[in-house]
């Protein structure tokens, strides 16, 4: 059969009956083949012999579905009680950008541009947002929440983070004041 002779045809049922629970492909039956030096035969080739010998190989069960978990009992499931954190990896400019969300409202907070992702952005994130948090609107949430950040720290203010300074206060700028 297709170019096949009669001994490899017989290795390929013999390889089915041995190892079809376990690769349930014709490509890897194929493979595998090959491997144990046995035959060496396309997968389409192994199709065709199976289908002439009326042997089919199983997929596999499908899963069970899931059911949904319910939100835990720690947790109380209403605006500004759960934060998370996202960060995305822009490749062409080598930057990252750290967003902090509202899990519950699905709210924007506040975001992070730098050129890593470490605990320090996401530090810096959770801070900006919180003391975003301390001047909130009637509905709970920060005043910007859903905004996108305009507003950058002043070089006095606590939410600014460890080791970043202003443009114009690094080393080697004209009126810096870092040394």
């Amino acid at each position: 059969m297709h170019g096949l002779l009669e001994d490899e045809a017989e290795q390929i049922v013999a390889q089915f009956h041995e190892w079809d629970e376990t690769d349930r492909s014709r490509r890897k039956l194929a493979h595998r083949g090959s491997y144990l030096d046995r035959v060496w035969a396309s997968p389409s080739s192994v199709r065709k012999v199976l289908a002439a010998q009326g042997l089919r190989l199983r997929a596999l069960p499908r899963p069970a579905r899931s059911t949904r978990q319910g939100f835990p009992d720690w947790a109380q499931y209403k605006p500004t009680s759960i934060w998370i954190y996202d960060t995305t990896h822009f490749t062409a400019c080598a930057m990252a950008v750290v967003t902090i969300m509202d899990l519950v409202p699905r709210k924007w907070l506040t975001e992070i541009v730098s050129v890593e992702e470490t605990s320090l952005q996401v530090a810096q994130g959770f801070t900006v947002a919180c003391s975003w948090k301390d001047s909130t609107m009637s509905d709970g949430l920060p005043a910007r929440a859903g905004r996108p950040c305009r507003r950058q720290p002043r070089p006095s203010d606590p939410a600014r983070g460890v080791g970043q300074r202003p443009a114009d206060e690094l080393p080697g700028r004209p009126g810096s004041s870092w040394r």
